[in-house]
């Protein structure tokens, strides 16, 4: 073999260069970690889905994430009544089955939509403004967010056709009727009552076992899904250290050393000379190196910094790299030793290290806490929380975002971290340098003991205990109420507050068969209690001023169970639906769908996800079961 390659040098020769670049290629496209182009391709090819047999690339799931951004901030009647804000599958087959239908329209359909919002604003805001800002909220191009809208529109076209074919049959009266009722304006006061605060008659403290029932049944319940918005699990949490390399520093390390002497700043002056003298470069006479000194010095000294940056990034990119070499790995995670702790490289030891290999101040390091913080609080670090790194691709990725796709949390489709192992390193908008590491995580796990959630655990049980007392009370709050209402409010600690003109659906949107209407002030979406409040209008004389009615007629008070409350309301005024209204909400098919849908069968019941899933077999691979 060695006689071969001696007599034969050249091919030798090319059989190395060969063998090198297949071997950097094959590092290349399986080191997704990398911040390579091969990597960044691969990481985008990943399968997000298949939609009938056929594969859809990771990249989709982003686009029409980002796509229901720009439906949530446009306000998007269809998008609401179908509730796909917070499902990017669901938004995404509604789009391809009007595509297959032929109702998405050019982009110009989106243009259209700004402008008609434009036109709708009190201020007359410009259409590129609307737009830009969409763009500026979902990092989409100029041409996807027109596109986006456009595809909106056929949405709603598809919704429109199908949706309202089945509900054809409904009379004009019964439309009018159903209308007329959620269209009439109700004007008066509320008197929120919540059992969460201290009013009425004292309780005792409750008792520890009445403390553990309560925690064994909602503990598994995170914060707010529990019945009664009980839920006491506690989050994924993670502890974390980071160090800091300020480009500052860096300057004038490098201002004070020898790489600014006369002769470096003359040959850079000289290698670069358009960057100074522009145009004068190519001139007869040209102005003096002394004359452009400190711009000169400048120009050297920002290059200089800059590459000394990149230069101790890399190195500590490289360190902890090197300690991970050679250790098993499973799937995108590295398989850690038990001591991992006390033998990976500690942040001390390497802002040591790049204080004295690369002749700069001493990096500063903050090391792990023993209290557990939440991920999202990385963002509140200073500098920390601002730095990003693109070591997954082209959009910067921040500190936060890496904690919350942590292999012990689950994971995520394109950003691979686990703790133990240093994140890519990060840069801020003013070039400093942050290292970070979660040292610990604990993923999202009941209370072990009702010690951990004490203070949640007596408040939501004395709210119980107040809750069951002011049930009791409701004729006696009702009578009083009529009486005196707003004597009423002090013995509860509540609060009165006036409301106008509320209705259970908004004219606009009831046309596309959105519902909701007004939040009610001081209470907020409260459906029922709107609904009870109406009802009470309508038995109010029709022609006649609701104040001539007696108020204990107009005066009524609800149970709120499903907010531990009690809210007490007295009309004094209604306002009848007029024949403006009554044309607008009568424009499309979507009065039409919510009247038969009362009837028993939902007309956009074909446009659930679960109904769209199986009809277009929609597989989501990257789902974790």
């Amino acid at each position: 073999m060695l006689r071969f390659f001696r007599e034969n040098e050249k091919i030798a020769k090319w059989i190395i260069v060969v063998g090198l670049v297949l071997l950097l290629i094959s590092w290349l496209a399986f080191d997704f970690t990398s911040n390579s182009l091969i990597g960044d391709f691969m990481r985008g090819r990943q399968t997000w889905a298949q939609l009938d047999g056929e594969d859809i690339s990771i990249s989709e799931l982003d686009r029409v994430q980002r796509q229901l951004r720009v439906l949530e901030a446009i306000g998007s009647p269809v998008a609401q009544r179908l509730d796909t804000q917070k499902n990017p599958e669901h938004w995404f087959l509604l789009v391809q089955e009007a595509t297959n239908a032929g109702l998405v329209g050019p982009k110009g359909d989106g243009m259209r939509l700004i402008a008609a919002r434009a036109a709708q604003s009190a201020t007359q805001v410009d259409p590129g403004i609307i737009l830009g800002n969409l763009m500026g909220t979902s990092g989409l191009s100029q041409d996807d967010v027109l596109e986006t809208l456009a595809e909106e529109q056929g949405v709603m076209r598809l919704v429109t056709l199908v949706g309202g074919a089945g509900a054809t049959r409904v009379s004009k009266a019964r439309l009018t009727q159903e209308a007329s009722r959620r269209l009439l304006g109700v004007s008066g006061r509320v008197m929120f009552i919540d059992a969460g605060l201290e009013s009425g008659t004292p309780f005792a403290l409750p008792s520890d076992e009445q403390l553990a029932s309560h925690l064994k049944t909602y503990g598994e319940s995170a914060p707010g899904e529990g019945k009664n918005g009980f839920g006491y699990r506690l989050p994924n949490r993670v502890k974390y250290e980071w160090m800091s390399i300020a480009a500052s520093g860096v300057t004038s390390a490098i201002a004070s050393g020898p790489d600014l002497s006369n002769i470096a700043l003359r040959k850079y002056f000289m290698e670069n000379p358009v960057e100074f003298l522009g145009n004068a470069a190519l001139s007869a006479e040209k102005p003096t190196f002394e004359y452009h000194r400190d711009a000169v010095r400048t120009a050297l000294l920002t290059k200089l910094t800059n590459k000394r940056m990149a230069e101790v990034a890399k190195f500590a990119t490289d360190r902890f790299a090197m300690q991970l070499r050679g250790l098993p790995r499973k799937d995108s995670s590295v398989t850690l030793p038990a001591d991992w702790a006390t033998q990976r490289l500690s942040f001390a030891a390497l802002a040591t290290e790049l204080a004295t290999r690369f002749a700069i101040p001493q990096p500063s390091v903050i090391e792990a806490s023993d209290a557990w913080s939440a991920p999202a609080e990385l963002d509140t670090v200073p500098g920390l929380g601002t730095s990003i790194t693109n070591a997954f691709g082209t959009q910067g990725v921040r500190p936060s975002q890496l904690a919350l796709a942590l292999t012990e949390f689950g994971g995520h489709a394109t950003l691979v971290a686990q703790a133990g192992v240093a994140f890519p390193v990060f840069t801020t908008a003013s070039g400093d340098l942050f290292i970070a590491r979660i040292t610990e995580a604990q993923p999202s796990h009941a209370p072990e003991s009702i010690e951990t959630v004490r203070a949640d655990l007596v408040r939501d049980v004395s709210r119980l205990t107040r809750y069951a007392s002011l049930e009791t009370e409701l004729p006696s709050i009702q009578e009083r109420a009529a009486a005196d209402f707003d004597a009423l409010a002090p013995t509860y600690n509540a609060t009165i507050t006036p409301f106008l003109d509320l209705r259970l659906s908004n004219p606009q949107f009831l046309q596309y068969g959105v519902e909701f209407g007004q939040p009610i002030p001081g209470v907020g979406t409260a459906p029922e209690l709107m609904t009870r409040m109406v009802e009470e209008a309508m038995k109010l004389p029709a022609g006649a001023p609701a104040t001539d009615t007696p108020v204990a007629q107009r005066t009524f008070a609800v149970a709120m169970p499903e907010r531990l409350a009690v809210a007490v309301v007295q009309i004094d005024g209604i306002s009848p639906m007029n024949t403006a209204q009554l044309a607008e909400a009568n424009k499309g098919n979507g009065l039409k769908q919510l009247v038969a849908a009362q009837g028993g069968k939902d007309p956009l019941s074909p446009f659930t996800f679960a109904a769209m899933k199986v009809r277009m077999h929609f597989i989501n691979l990257s789902a974790k079961e």
